[in-house]
C-alpha cells in the first residue's frame, strides 16, 4: 500500500514539474526574444509590475507592452531561471537577464487561478552580478 501512494505521488509532481518546465520554457523564448506576447497566456489580468522605470498595478495588456517595450530598450542577449519553487498556492522563478545595457534580476510570482498558475508580479532590477 505504501509503494502505491508513492507512486501516486511520484507521478503528480512529475506531471507539475513538467508543466512547469513548459511555462519555463515559453518566459525563456519570450524574454530572449523581447516579446511578452509569447508568453500572454501565463500573464494575470492583474499584474503588480516593478521594472527600473516603473511600478504599479497594470492590466494583461499594459503588462506585456510595458515589459516588452524595456526589453527592446535594453536588447536581450541571455535569459536563465537561477531558481524556481512553490509554497502553497504560489509559485515563483528567480532568473537572471543578460543585455547589452546591463545584468538584471528578473523574480516572476504565479499564482494559482481556478486550476492555472498565472504570472501575478514581475519584478526586474539591476543586478549586482
Amino acid at each position: 500500500m505504501k509503494r502505491f501512494f508513492l507512486i501516486i505521488i511520484a507521478t503528480c509532481l512529475f506531471s507539475v514539474s513538467r508543466l512547469f518546465a513548459q511555462d519555463a520554457s515559453d518566459i525563456e523564448t519570450a524574454f530572449q526574444k523581447a516579446n511578452l506576447s509569447l508568453m500572454s497566456d501565463q500573464i494575470s489580468s492583474s499584474v503588480d509590475l516593478i521594472l527600473p522605470s516603473e511600478d504599479s498595478s497594470v492590466n494583461h495588456d499594459e503588462c506585456v507592452i510595458l515589459v516588452t517595450r524595456f526589453l527592446r530598450s535594453v536588447s536581450p542577449k541571455d535569459f536563465t531561471i537561477i531558481h524556481q519553487g512553490n509554497r502553497g498556492e504560489t509559485k515563483f522563478m528567480v532568473c537572471s537577464l543578460t543585455t547589452a545595457r546591463g545584468n538584471y534580476r528578473v523574480h516572476l510570482l504565479f499564482k494559482k487561478v481556478n486550476t492555472q498558475y498565472l504570472i501575478s508580479q514581475i519584478r526586474i532590477e539591476p543586478s549586482n552580478e
